[in-house]
């Protein structure tokens, strides 16, 4: 993964409404509680926009605060035997970007949180959440991290697929990521990583595919069962 140029997340900017209410139907999945919860902490909420990429937590930090993802996309992701950024996790629009490590045990991270380009998040204290949730704080928190264990699963789902049905899997699942052109969302180098393969062979595979059903769609007549973007 290539080395990206991190930025500064923007000064704090006012609270959505809208983003609000996502978070609280989103978090009420995980537990009925954090609908109370939420309202009590709602004037302690900070709401973020990263216009480039803006590192939420660095190697060797312990990151109290929980981020929501309001709208775009956070990646996880660590250093190999080689120094080489590898992604690890990828947070979308209505999930929790949060590292147990971290946040549990109070350990310095051995993973990075990097906010990509257009996303807004919202960051509830840790602090302010578990006096407010007391005597259940620890109760909410471990419910929290179970719905969470999914998501370390999520990617090496993905890597059962091979070659093109690898590629395809990926933008199913991550359907606000463009396949063809150049995204403002996440780079190329980031998907690659993500998958296990080089960003060179990344690109031959679209490049296969989009001529695939280029013919497909010139014979019949009919496009894909999935929209792509162009």
């Amino acid at each position: 993964m290539k080395t990206f140029k991190y930025t500064p997340l923007n000064a704090p900017i006012e609270l959505l409404e809208n983003h609000y209410s996502k978070m609280v139907q989103c978090l009420t999945v995980v537990s009925a509680n954090f609908g109370d919860l939420l309202s009590c902490l709602k004037p302690k909420l900070t709401s973020w926009y990263s216009a480039g990429n803006c590192m939420l937590l660095s190697f060797g930090e312990i990151r109290k605060n929980i981020f929501f993802v309001s709208k775009g996309m956070v990646v996880a992701f660590y250093l190999d035997h080689t120094g080489t950024k590898v992604a690890h996790t990828l947070f979308v629009d209505g999930e929790m970007a949060i590292l147990q490590d971290s946040l549990k045990v109070e350990k310095p991270a051995m993973f990075c949180l990097m906010a990509c380009p257009d996303t807004h998040l919202i960051e509830i204290p840790t602090e302010d959440l578990v006096q407010t949730a007391f005597p259940n704080a620890d109760s909410l928190i471990q419910t929290m991290f179970s719905h969470q264990d999914y998501k370390v699963l999520e990617r090496d789902l993905l890597r059962q697929y091979f070659g093109e049905e690898r590629i395809r899997a990926f933008f199913e699942k991550f359907l606000m990521v463009p396949r063809f052109g150049r995204s403002n969302i996440i780079d190329q180098d980031v998907i690659a990583s993500y998958l296990g393969i080089k960003k060179e062979y990344l690109g031959r595979l679209l490049g296969q595919i989009r001529k695939k059903e280029a013919e497909a769609e010139k014979r019949t007549g009919i496009k894909g069962k999935i929209r792509w973007t162009k």
